[in-house]
């Protein structure tokens, strides 16, 4: 086993993909890798592990007539946020499980904006945060899909950017922009903020609300 205790984020879906065509189990690939099968289930699910383990189960699922690169198991900040954001896209509040592995422990979502204006404005910890953040957010607000996002990836971070449309409370919004920054520690997701126009955003809120009311009354 190499000596290296960098951490990195793990292809779980290509790390089962591979030990799925040689036909193993979880408990085989932990023996032939010298890890345990608890081990491999969990890396199969996401997450990090120490290079040297990614190592270690790839030289595993290695044949003479075909290697396995490191590189194919493993997952860097940018392909995380991708998946954030593809899961935001396709699946909205049933997104959580898909990009849970990849937030860090003391993870938290913050989305600025005037305490009231809406549901989803905060700070939300921990991944039941996260569901505690999507469920309000999708209680009042409907997307428009099919969007065109901008990445800018630094040392620990990512910027996605997009614009977001659909409606508030029933009431169609205009095009607003989203800046979403992700934060990354030792591979996983430590903080994003939903980095937004707030002003145009409280008077989209206020306006549907007033709207509503006038509709109601």
């Amino acid at each position: 086993m190499t000596q290296n205790s960098r951490f990195i984020a793990i292809n779980g879906r290509e790390l089962r993909t591979q030990r799925l065509v040689r036909g193993w189990t979880q408990q085989r690939l932990a023996k032939i890798a010298g890890y345990t099968e608890r081990l491999v289930r969990k890396a199969e699910k996401g997450g990090t592990l120490d290079i040297a383990t990614i190592q270690d189960l790839a030289e595993a699922l290695s044949t003479p007539a075909q290697a396995v690169a490191v590189e194919s198991l493993t997952m860097d900040i940018s392909a995380i946020a991708r998946k954030w954001v593809e899961s935001w896209e396709l699946l909205e509040t049933r997104m959580l499980p898909e990009i849970e592995p990849f937030l860090a422990e003391d993870f938290e979502f913050v989305c600025p904006g005037e305490p009231g204006a809406a549901p989803f404005v905060g700070t939300f910890r921990g991944a039941a945060g996260m569901q505690q953040w999507l469920d309000a957010y999708f209680s009042v607000l409907q997307r428009n899909k099919n969007i065109e996002v901008e990445y800018m990836v630094g040392e620990n971070t990512v910027l996605a950017r997009w614009m977001e449309s659909g409606t508030f409370l029933g009431m169609p919004t205009p095009p607003v922009q989203i800046n979403m920054h992700f934060r990354f520690v030792d591979g996983l997701i430590a903080r994003i903020v939903d980095d937004y126009d707030t002003l145009t955003g409280a008077t989209i809120a206020a306006d549907a609300k007033a709207r509503r009311l006038d509709k109601n009354q």
